[in-house]
This record gives C-alpha cells, structure tokens and sequence, in this order.
C-alpha cells in the first residue's frame, strides 16, 4: 500500500479527527494535534485550519465550551488571514453551536448568520441548509416556535431536493423538538418516528439512539409512562451497545427522572446511584454532578432530607470542582498558547537563516569554482583576504545593527513608561469622578425609592380593606404579590342597593407605569359606580373605557394600541343570586357546589350559541370549572373600541364558588423545564383547591407560585404583578 504524503496525509488525519470526535476524545485530540503540526510542516493552512475546528468539535462533545470556543477563534482567524470562505463559514457555524449552548443566544444567532451569508454567496446548500436548522433551534430556544419552525421546513426542503437522508432525519428531529416545546406531543411523535425509520435504515446507531430518547421524553411529558420507559430503555441499551458511557448516563439520568414522575422513588434513587456509579469509572465529572442534583431532587420528593441534603452537597462540590478545573485548564492553556507561539517565532528565525546560510553556502560554492579554474597562488590569497573581509564586515555590521535596535527598544520603553504613567494619572482622576457620581447616583436612588415606597402607602391605602370585603363575601381569599414596589393589578368592590359591585383589574404595565394607571381606574369606578350609580357590568366597562381613553389616548401623543388594562366585572343580586358578567381579556371562573350533570346542562342552557363558545369545561374527581371568557378587547386604544362590551348572566347558588385573576399566575416562568405555569395548569389547581377552605386555598395557591418560581436548579424572576381572588357565594 503506497504512503500517504502531503495535503492528503493532512486531510486523513483530519478526518480522523471528526470521526472519533463523538467517540473518543483521547483520539480525536492526537489525532487533531498531529493533523495541525503535519499541516505547519508542509505549509497547508486548509489542514491547520480543518484541525482547530475539529479540536473545537470535539471539546464540544465533552461540554468543555470555553475550549471549543477558543479553538473555533483560532480556525476563524487563519481562515480570515488566508481568505478561505468555506472553512470561514464552518467555523462562523461552529462558533454558534458552541455559543448557543453557553446560553448567549444573540451571539450564536449573529455567529450563524454570518455564517449563512457565506453558504448562500458560494452556492453550497448543504450548508445553507445546516445553518438554517441551526437558526431554527435558537428560535425555539427562545420560545419563536413559529420562527423556528419556519427554518427547520427551509432546511427540510433543501435537504430534500439533494436527497440527504440523515440530514432529513437531523430536520424531522428538530421540528420534533420544536412541537415537544409548544406541548403539539402528536406531531412531534411523527416527526421522531420518521427520522427513527431514516436512522434504522441507514444503520445511523447514534441517530436511533437520539429519536427513541426523544420519543421517551415526549411520552413522559404525555404522561404515557409505560411507553416513554420502553422508548427510554430502548434508548439506554443502544448507548451500553455502542460504548458510548456519556450517552448511557444521560438515559439513566431520564429514566430515573420518569421514576421521580411516578413517585416511584426507590426505582429513581437506584437508576441514578447506577448513573453516579459509572460516571464515576470513566470521571466524566460533567455527568456526575447532574446525576447528584437530580438524586438530591428524587431525595428530597420523597420526603428523605437527610439523603437530599447529602446528595446536594455533593451536587454543589463537583460544581466547585468543574468551575476549577476550568480555570486551571484556562490557565495551562493559555502558557502551552504563549510556549507554542515563542517556538514558532524561534522555528522561523531558524527557517530564515538556514535559508540565508544556504544562499551564502551556494554563492561560495560558485565563487570557489571559479578561482579553482584560474589555479593561481594569487587568486587563492584574494579569495582567503575576500572571504575573511566578507565574515569580518557581516559581523561588523550585525553587531551596529544589534546596537540600533537595542537603542531603538529602549526608547520605545521609556516612552511606554511615560504613557503608562499618564494613562495611571487618568484613571485615578476618572476613579474620583466615578465615585462622586457613584454617590450622587445613590442619593437620587433613594430619593426616588423613598418616593415609590410611600406611592405604594397611598395605593393599598385605596384597595378594598379586609372588612369590606367580608363584608361582601364572608367567606374570601385575595393572594395579591406586586412585581415591584408598586402594582398595575387592583381590585375594588361596591355595594349599591342589593347589588356588590366586584373588579379585578391587570392595568397596562407594572412597577411605577402601572401603578399610575391602576391608580386612575380607581378612581374612574368610583366616579362610574359610586356618582353615576352605574350597575351595568357592560356600561361600567363602556364608560370606564371612554374615560381611560379621554384621560391616556388624547392628552398623550406616545399613547398605544393595547394602553389601558385588562379587566373582569361581576354585578352580583344578592336577592336573586343573579351574576351579570363582562370582562375586557379575562375571564371568570365557576366551580359550581351542585356538581349534577343536569345543573351544569341547565347553566349552559341558559345561553346562546355564541356564548357557549365563550364557556370551557374541564372536569376531575366528578368536579368541574366553568370558564367563561371576556370580550377580545381591552379597555383602552384598540381597534374595536367603538364596540360595546357584551354582558352574559347567568345564576348561582349559596356555596358556589368564583374566581377571578390577572394573567400573572399563569405566565410565570418556572417548573423543572422553565416554561409558562399556563392557563390549563391554573385551572386544575383551583379545580382541586375548591374543597378546602379559603385560607387552606390561599396557602396552597400561594405556596405552588412559590414552587413553580423557585426550583432545585434555578430561581426565576417574577414575570408580571400576581393577583388571585376567590369568593364562595353564602
């Protein structure tokens, strides 16, 4: 077999590199690092270039991010100095892989884009395809899935046209996520089905791998627990049969997740021991301190807090300990980086005068050649006398040229120093300044803080008191939690005659902006009910409308469609135990105390069909709520504000309960996955709440927005004032 040589030596390595990338690091490192010194050797800056970005790969398949990163730089760079376009965009593409798994999302977008205009101008779609999918993932990561989902169909579509099978099965998965994430679990199940079928054809053991753990993971979200544990297990078997230990202790790591589900906690604690076990044979650190949070998690679920308090010890030490090794691995880097580069400057001032010498070897070969012919004693001297001139003036002349430089560096020094000094004198004068402005910024700050604090005193001084509202409603709850100091959500209550008057309000806004508005609709329902005796909920959101509109959207040229506040009305007969209700966006909810089929079919009897459509149901442990959702407008600027609000009536009974609410619940960030609480998961919880007393039901309620918005893994900002009121009609 002949040996391979030059620019095919350099590319075999390199793809030798690529090809264990995922499987082995060891080889895929020696393998780069002979690929790049081979590359030098012969003067080949595609090879060099090839190794950097495989070195990136494969330190990305060991999430050691802050080396990918640093390699793909490096492949950017010599890809800019010797203008080579293609390599160029495969490095743009691996930067933003790697960024968008360090979370900075704008960084990998711009990375990808840069790298898209790259593909699209030399005509490659294969690429132009990659970067698309890529493009789409980061949408989906930041909730665009309409977005993201526009991507993934572009790349599918010219992955499609060049028959690429595995990359279709690469696109089908994506989408797939991207469904997974909007909770759409049917066509996501599709769509991993069909890149299994590419994957199984094509013997791709590492895509089947990934479609059945994708397929597990949707059946547990599904609650399917029996097929995600087949799909899981499958998934884990793979990874054993491929060697590949990272993989199988991520599956484990899921199982075990599904277990924690199913409260079937001896199972979760087992499977991740066996996690911890084999991540500790192969010290993948990386694996092993997320088996020990999510054991700590099991533990503690469990009600084991001893166990789980172990297990988060030990989940924070090797979170230490991954911190410092990358700060050491930083540091080695950084000196193997400076020793590289001093040997380099050293190897090419002896490539230089070797050439030199050379060159001068040569010309006194010649010379010698000469003189030799001419055979004289006389030339002979000459050539002795020339020779010890030409060696005497070189060194001569090296040694003034030395003493130059050596004066020219010391100049160059002092001036340094002088710079270094004025430069010490700026900052220290800018210091000063800093920290006077620092100061004054403080005092405004508090002055400001102080200002808010006692807008606050003022605002819960015009909310409804506890008195009134027992008054109203002896049997109530209000859970009530600002986002900031002050509150863009109120609520307010009215008796007029034998009518209660109730609102709950989510105004344009929160923090300062939203106050000032709350603030005005307070006032407004004062003047409507209190002054004009309006009853009417549909008049009393017609007239608050006109007013919001008269005192925010005339006076104020920065005013916009969508200012003003959301808003729920009920007027409760308290003779009758008739409700007449009108909400702008929101909506009222019901849990009726007679739960007959016949009382349900009667409440919704009573209306039209195109109220019906405004009513959801959803029913457990022979319970049901009723929805019933306000008019798609808000009371402010918008374009139906010449539409009256529509009334819809209807009649309870003593000991039916009423709910009323902003959307700041049900949009708060949290949970294991970091998603939306939602809308759905709101109403099942005041479904199950609604046998307990109020208190009981305002301590559960608070205490789920506090578990949902402080997890084991991350504590989340509050999105949006929160406030949540609950009445039983007695």
């Amino acid at each position: 077999m002949p040996k391979i040589e030059g620019k095919e030596k350099s590319e075999a390595l390199n793809r030798l590199s690529f090809l264990y990338s995922e499987l082995s690091f060891e080889k895929a490192y020696n393998y780069s690092k002979k690929a790049n010194e081979y590359s030098n050797e012969i003067n080949y800056p595609d090879g060099m270039i090839k190794s950097y970005i495989n070195l990136g790969v494969a330190y990305h398949y060991q999430s050691n991010f802050k080396k990918a990163e640093e390699n793909m730089l490096r492949a950017l760079k010599l890809s800019r100095d010797n203008k080579i376009p293609y390599l160029e965009g495969r490095a743009l593409n691996g930067l933003g892989v790697i960024n968008k798994n360090l979370g900075q999302l704008d960084l990998a977008l711009e990375y990808y884009q840069k790298a898209l205009k790259i593909e699209m101008e030399s005509g490659k779609e294969i690429g132009v395809a990659t970067i698309q999918g890529n493009i789409g993932i980061i949408y989906s990561m930041r909730k665009m899935y309409d977005k993201a989902k526009e991507h993934h169909y572009l790349a599918l579509e010219i992955q499609k046209k060049l028959n690429d099978e595995n990359a279709i099965a690469q696109s089908y998965g994506n989408l797939g996520l991207t469904f997974m994430e909007e909770e759409k679990y049917k066509d996501a199940l599709d769509l991993f089905e069909k890149a299994l079928k590419i994957y199984t054809e094509s013997n791709d053991n590492g895509g089947v791998t990934r479609a059945l753990h994708n397929m597990g993971e949707t059946y547990m979200f599904m609650g399917k627990y029996d097929l995600a544990y087949k799909y899981l297990n499958e998934s884990f078997e793979k990874e054993i049969d491929l060697g590949n230990q990272s993989g199988a202790i991520v599956s484990l790591c899921t199982l075990a997740n599904l277990f924690t589900r199913q409260e079937k906690y001896p199972q979760a604690i087992s499977y991740l021991k066996n996690a911890i076990d084999m991540a500790e044979k192969i010290d993948a650190i990386y694996e092993l301190e997320q088996a020990y949070n999510d054991l700590y998690q099991a533990y503690n679920e469990s009600g084991d807090f001893k166990n789980a308090l172990a297990a988060f010890i030990k989940s924070k030490e090797l979170s230490d300990t991954i911190f410092n090794m990358e700060s050491e691995q930083r540091m080695l880097e950084l000196e193997t980086i400076y020793e590289t580069e001093k040997k380099d400057r050293e190897l090419s001032l002896q490539k230089v005068e070797l050439k030199n010498k050379n060159k001068d070897i040569e010309r006194q070969k010649r010379e010698n050649e000469i003189k030799q012919r001419e055979n004289t004693i006389i030339y002979i001297v000459l050539i002795l006398i020339g020779a010890f001139s030409v060696v005497l003036f070189i060194q001569i002349r090296a040694k003034m040229r030395a003493n130059r430089l050596l004066k020219m560096k010391n100049e160059e020094i002092l001036q340094q120093k002088e710079e270094i000094e004025t430069q010490r004198d700026e900052i220290e004068s800018q210091n000063d300044l800093l920290h006077e402005q620092k100061s004054h910024i403080e005092t405004i700050n508090k002055s400001l803080t102080d200002s808010i604090i006692y807008a606050k005193r003022i605002q819960t001084a015009v909310l409804p008191s506890e008195n009134e509202l027992k008054k109203s409603f002896p049997e109530h709850f209000v859970f009530y939690r600002p986002k900031d100091i002050v509150s863009g959500d109120f609520y307010w209550i009215r008796e007029i005659e034998d009518k209660t008057v109730f609102a709950v309000a989510d105004c344009t806004g929160h923090g300062v902006p939203g106050g000032f508005m709350s603030m005005l609709g307070i006032s407004l329902l004062n003047e409507i009910v209190d002054r004009n005796r309006i009853t009417s909920a549909p008049e009393i959101l017609n007239r608050l409308r006109e007013q919001v509109i008269s005192s925010v959207g005339h006076s104020n040229i920065n005013a916009q469609l969508g200012d003003g506040m959301d808003i729920v009305v009920c007027v409760i007969d308290r003779k009758t135990m008739n409700v007449e209700f009108s909400g702008a966006n929101n909506s009222i909810y019901i849990v009726l105390s007679d739960e007959t089929e016949h009382r349900i079919k009667e409440f919704l009897s009573d209306h039209s069909d195109a109220f019906t459509e405004r009513i959801s149901l959803i029913s457990e442990n022979n319970k049901s709520l009723i929805e019933i959702k306000g008019d798609k407008m808000p009371v402010g600027l918008h374009v139906n504000q010449n539409i009256s609000f529509s009334p819809v009536s209807f009649n309870l009974t003593r000991g039916d309960s009423v709910y009323l609410s902003s959307d700041g619940f049900f949009d708060q960030f949290g949970g294991p996955d970091g998603r939306k609480y939602m809308q759905k998961r709101f109403k099942e919880l005041l479904l199950a709440v609604n046998n307990r007393s109020m208190e009981e039901r305002q301590n559960i309620i608070e205490k789920e927005f506090s578990d949902w918005s402080n997890t084991a893994k991350k504590t989340y900002e509050q999105t949006d004032d929160v406030l949540v009121v609950g009445f039983r009609l007695s």
